[in-house]
C-alpha cells in the first residue's frame, strides 16, 4: 500500500515581473480571479485532494502573503457586511489544516523552492504552482469553499494511489503555443520525454505540463542527487527524466479543466472573462455586455 498524501506545497516565490506594476503592490498569487484570490482556490484544491498540511513557499518580499490565509481580526464585521458569503470566504483554511510558511531567499528554480519546504514534509506530496489555476467548477462567491474546489490535484493523488508512481498534470495547448511550455512525449500514460519550449515544428505533442505534480517521499534525496550546483534551475527536469528512465513517470490527463495563468496580463484577462462567463451569477449580464461591446 502506498503512503497517504497529507502534504501539499504551494509555490509562490516568483517575482511576478511580467505582471508589474500590479505585483509591486500585491503578489500575483493574491490577485483575484474576479473576486476571489487565486491563493484561496489553490488551498481549497489541495484540501479537496485530502491534504491537511499546506506548505506555502514565498520570497522575502512576500512574507505577508500567508496572512491572507489566517482568520481576519475583523471577520465578524466582514461577515455582517456580506451575510451572503460563507465563513470560508473570509477564513479560507479550516481549523484542522496546518499551514507552514517557507522563505526562498533567492529565486533559483522550482527544485530549490521545494527544498525550502521539504524539512516539514512527511512522505509524498502534491505541488501546485501558485500562478496556475486548474479549474472545472466556477462557483459564485456564495458557493465558495472545499466542496466546490478544483479536483485536479485529487486526480493526481488518485493516480498515486493506483500506481505508486510520481506523476504530473498535463493539458493540451494549441499547436502554436507549444513553444511556451514543457511539452511531453507520451507512450500510453507514461511520459518518455519532456521537451522544454520546443520550436512548433519539433514539438512531440500538444500535451503540456500545467503546474501540478505529485512527488514521492524521497524528494530531498533526489534534489541532492541532482544538485542545484550541477543542474541549476533544470533540477526538476532532470529528476523527472530519472523517473522516466527508471520506475516510470505518469502523465495525468487534466484536459477537461480550464487552465488559468496569472503570470502575464493577457492570459489573466482571458482567465477573468472565461471564469466569469462560466459563473451563474455573472454569465448572463457579461454575455449581454460583450454582445453590445464587440463589433461583430
Amino acid at each position: 500500500m502506498v503512503e497517504k498524501v497529507d502534504d501539499a506545497i504551494i509555490v509562490a516565490g516568483g517575482l511576478g515581473t511580467r505582471m508589474l506594476p500590479a505585483t509591486s503592490a500585491i503578489p500575483k498569487e493574491a490577485l483575484p480571479l474576479v473576486d476571489t484570490p487565486a491563493l484561496f482556490h489553490l488551498c481549497w484544491e489541495a484540501i479537496a485532494a485530502g491534504c491537511t498540511r499546506l506548505h506555502l513557499i514565498v520570497s522575502p518580499a512576500k512574507k505577508e502573503l500567508a496572512n491572507s490565509l489566517q482568520e481576519a481580526d475583523n471577520i465578524e464585521r466582514l461577515m455582517k457586511s456580506r451575510p451572503d458569503l460563507p465563513e470560508i470566504a473570509f477564513c479560507p483554511l479550516p481549523k484542522n489544516i496546518e499551514l507552514f510558511v517557507a522563505v526562498q531567499e533567492t529565486a533559483r528554480g522550482l527544485g530549490d523552492a521545494l527544498s525550502c519546504a521539504l524539512p516539514n514534509v512527511k512522505g509524498p506530496f502534491v505541488v501546485l504552482l501558485g500562478d496556475n489555476l486548474i479549474m472545472k467548477t466556477h462557483p459564485s462567491p456564495n458557493n465558495l469553499g472545499i466542496e466546490s474546489a478544483s479536483m485536479a490535484s485529487a486526480r493526481l493523488v488518485k493516480c498515486w494511489q493506483e500506481y505508486g508512481l510520481p506523476c504530473g498534470g498535463m493539458i493540451q495547448v494549441a499547436e502554436e503555443e507549444t513553444c511556451n511550455y514543457g511539452i511531453l512525449k507520451m507512450n500510453g500514460d507514461k511520459v518518455v520525454e519532456i521537451v522544454e519550449k520546443p520550436e512548433v515544428d519539433n514539438a512531440p505533442s500538444r500535451w503540456a505540463l500545467c503546474g501540478r505534480y505529485l512527488w514521492p517521499g524521497n524528494a530531498e534525496k533526489l534534489l541532492k542527487q541532482f544538485s542545484l550546483e550541477e543542474f541549476g534551475e533544470m533540477q526538476t527536469i532532470e529528476i523527472q527524466k530519472n523517473w522516466m528512465q527508471n520506475e516510470g513517470y505518469l502523465g495525468v490527463d487534466l484536459d477537461d479543466y480550464s487552465w488559468y495563468d496569472s503570470g502575464n496580463p493577457l492570459s489573466w484577462i482571458i482567465a477573468q472573462i472565461d471564469h466569469a462567463l462560466k459563473r451563474e451569477d455573472l454569465s448572463e449580464p457579461l454575455t449581454a455586455w460583450l454582445k453590445n461591446r464587440l463589433p461583430f
